[in-house]
């Protein structure tokens, strides 16, 4: 637990009184993931509502306590050791998901898979490529997700935010820096906590038609019946990380309990018992052979979180 213990546990005393919220010590966040590893979290912080999100953070900035959001648990490799300070775990049910006219709004904890179907539902096209992608909505505004060439920020109107100094704001897409994997929420401390989408009304048969043959194509392509974090290294600049992954030996490779998909290079997955320590010893090795076969710096897509072995 952290240093200051007491701090801790009067936090989480003042936090679990506030309705939608629920605290536990030293929880362990492996089963929260989606590579399914990870350590304890000193102070686990659950939140079922954008209220009782903007009332958590309120304090956690009042009291400068140190915290970190998992969102869905996906895009992230957790330490053994765990994290120190508070982990904020996002509940997608009830998210809320307002639709006006050919405008969205959905809260950061709704998942991209029901954010894609409710804008199908409403005959409203733009998020279909959101279908397969896992994880949270705030998660994936930050790092400006996407896939079959679309990207979230092709279709932002407004982000509602926390920004780094404890207050509410909102912006723009144009205001945010969003790029490949890249937003201001990639190099600042703030925290979405909703977002708004301007979409184009279509036939919902033709958007569900189109959900279709993405889900399809990830199927066929994708090792969605293996344990990772998803896509493990953004795409170097002129290259596929996954070809050069492959070139270099690693598909299908593994390195102990951990090692790289046979079905997709892309991704590094847990074959069943691995540490963190394991899965990141694979990156580390892809990384090293890929520079040394083809010349290219991969960098990871994979946020490391938690405290790592120096």
């Amino acid at each position: 637990m952290m240093q200051n213990q007491q701090w801790t546990l009067e936090m989480k005393e003042t936090l679990r009184q506030i309705p939608g919220c629920d605290c536990r010590l030293q929880e362990n966040l492996a089963p929260f993931t989606t590579i399914a590893v990870g350590g304890p979290a000193d102070l686990l912080i659950r939140v079922k509502s954008e209220d009782a999100l903007r009332r958590v953070l309120e304090r956690l900035y009042q009291e400068r306590f140190p915290f970190t959001v998992l969102g869905a648990g996906s895009n992230v490799l957790i330490a053994d050791k765990g994290i120190r300070g508070a982990v904020l775990l996002l509940d997608e049910e009830p998210a809320a998901l307002e639709v006006k006219k050919n405008c969205l709004r959905a809260e950061a904890a709704l998942r991209l898979f029901q954010l894609s179907a409710a804008a199908a539902r409403h005959s409203l096209s733009g998020l279909e490529f959101c279908c397969g992608i896992p994880g949270s909505l705030g998660g994936a505004v930050s790092m400006n997700a996407g896939a079959y060439g679309g990207t979230l920020s092709d279709q932002l109107c407004s982000v509602t935010f926390f920004d780094e100094d404890g207050q509410v704001r909102e912006a723009a897409p144009e205001e945010l820096d969003f790029g490949y994997r890249h937003s201001y929420f990639s190099d600042h401390r703030a925290i979405v906590l909703a977002a708004s989408f301007r979409l184009t009304p279509e036939d919902s048969r033709v958007i569900y038609d189109r959900i279709a043959d993405f889900q399809a194509r990830r199927r066929q392509s994708q090792p969605l019946n293996e344990k990772s974090a998803g896509s493990s290294f953004k795409r170097p600049e002129g290259h596929f990380a996954g070809q050069l992954i492959s070139e270099a030996g690693w598909k299908g490779k593994s390195l102990g309990p951990a090692g790289v998909s046979a079905k997709h290079a892309g991704f590094i997955v847990n074959h069943g018992e691995a540490k963190a320590a394991e899965i990141k010893a694979v990156f580390e090795a892809v990384e090293r052979d890929v520079l040394a076969q083809s010349g290219v710096q991969l960098e990871a897509e994979v946020r490391f979180l938690g405290e790592w072995e120096n």
